[in-house]
């Protein structure tokens, strides 16, 4: 799922206190800007692994380039995404 890709670490994971005044209409939002921040390669690998269900090589192969680049702008994307959401 999406909120698994924003892990920062094997134990660390993004949530949300109870008494945290951002709601889930509140984070859609920031999460729409914060899309709109990220280059279109980067955009174009977030949408795949994420929401079209590639795998990282699957979406390499198609978009003609190796799996270390994909995993390069994924890793610059959830980085962008974590420092516009946080």
């Amino acid at each position: 799922s999406f909120r698994e890709g924003l892990r920062m670490g094997a134990d660390a994971d993004v949530h949300l206190p109870a008494d945290n005044p951002i709601d889930r209409e509140e984070l859609a939002i920031l999460l729409k800007l914060a899309l709109k921040k990220l280059t279109e390669k980067q955009r174009n690998t977030i949408n795949a692994l994420y929401f079209e269900g590639y795998s990282g090589k699957e979406f390499a192969a198609k978009q003609k380039i190796t799996p270390a680049m994909v995993s390069k702008n994924h890793k610059q994307a959830l980085k962008i995404l974590r420092g516009n959401i946080a």
